[in-house]
């Protein structure tokens, strides 16, 4: 009996595994036409599929970002306050000792910077960044898949604030809000200010500390006015190296006329031209000059660099609606 249970055995093992075998084999089969047809199809394209794969991460990103949004602004109006305070009380005198006359001009030019960073900012930041207005007859592009509404040209869904953003060209934490149609002037302005800022102060604070670093005593009260201003000289030299990147950055975008979002469409749409021989150009360029004009809002007759550029100054939405308008035409 034993020598006929072996052969059995032996048999039923083999078989057990040619079973697993196949089903290993037709698992892979199946799970090769699953890849291959989410991923190699017309309705769903390589950068379709990437996103749908890392959409969790994006929703976990998406929860982060709303729940950081408030903090991030505090944080920035409590660092813009720390260095407007350690400019009043300890950069301020130094400058006047020497100069009464310098102490003026400081004055003067520091306030001018400290207006429109406050002005700007609380504009890129409290105002409404702009959305396709309800029963207004507007060109549509396209449907948003996610308010299942008509969407302008330009305009995108932004997955933390739930709405279509017209204009749309990122979600800035720091603001809390997107950055639109009716506050990228705002925001442009803010980054340019705020570096201009930054460095201003630096270049103020570099000699008061370099003479507070040679002449540094004991006592407290000398070694906190020390401290602070070697805070003020840091924080607004790395502020100013990191920001002076993002303004470039935005500067080159504003004078091409193209948002971060329509810069990777615009580079995708380049190469499938470029395969088929063919050149693409953005259809909303107008020249660097006539881009810079359109996104500071001075495009309009009656409004200048001088006046809504370098003074504090809000553009008119029925002047943003009314070129977003022409695009389409």
């Amino acid at each position: 009996r034993c020598t006929r249970r072996v052969p059995a055995l032996l048999i039923g093992r083999c078989c057990r595994r040619i079973r697993r075998h196949r089903l290993w084999r037709q698992l892979r089969r199946q799970l090769a036409v699953f890849c291959g047809a989410f991923c190699y199809n017309h309705h769903a394209d390589f950068y379709y599929s990437i996103e749908t794969a890392i959409w969790p991460l994006v929703r976990i990103g998406e929860s982060v970002a709303q729940r950081l949004g408030a903090l991030l602004v505090c944080l920035v109006i409590l660092l813009t306050a720390s260095v407007v305070f350690v400019f009043y009380t300890c950069l301020l005198p130094a400058v006047y000792f020497e100069s009464r006359l310098r102490c003026l001009w400081h004055l003067l030019f520091g306030h001018w910077l400290l207006v429109n960073i406050v002005f700007h900012y609380y504009c890129a930041a409290f105002s409404d960044p702009g959305s396709p207005p309800a029963g207004c007859t507007f060109p549509v592009v396209g449907v948003c898949r996610r308010c299942v509404a008509p969407k302008p040209p330009r305009a995108h869904h932004c997955a933390v604030c739930k709405r279509c953003v017209l204009r749309m060209d990122h979600h800035c934490p720091w603001i809390n809000s997107c950055v639109g149609l009716y506050n990228y002037k705002h925001f442009v302005l803010f980054c340019v200010y705020m570096l201009a800022g930054c460095v201003y102060v630096a270049l103020v604070a570099a000699p008061v500390y370099n003479d507070h670093f040679y002449s540094w005593d004991r006592d407290d009260d000398y070694a906190t006015v020390h401290h602070m201003v070697y805070y003020e000289i840091v924080l607004t030299s790395a502020v100013a190296l990191v920001l002076g990147c993002l303004t470039a950055y935005h500067v080159f975008l504003a004078s091409r006329n193209e948002t971060c979002i329509e810069t990777h469409i615009n580079r995708r749409m380049a190469k499938s031209m470029l395969a088929k021989g063919l050149t693409y150009r953005n259809p909303y360029d107008l020249g660097w000059r006539k881009n810079l004009r359109q996104a500071l809002c001075i495009d309009a007759p009656g409004r200048s660099f001088w006046r809504h550029v370098l003074l504090p100054s809000t553009c008119p939405a029925s002047q943003r609606w009314t070129v977003l308008s022409d695009y389409a035409d």
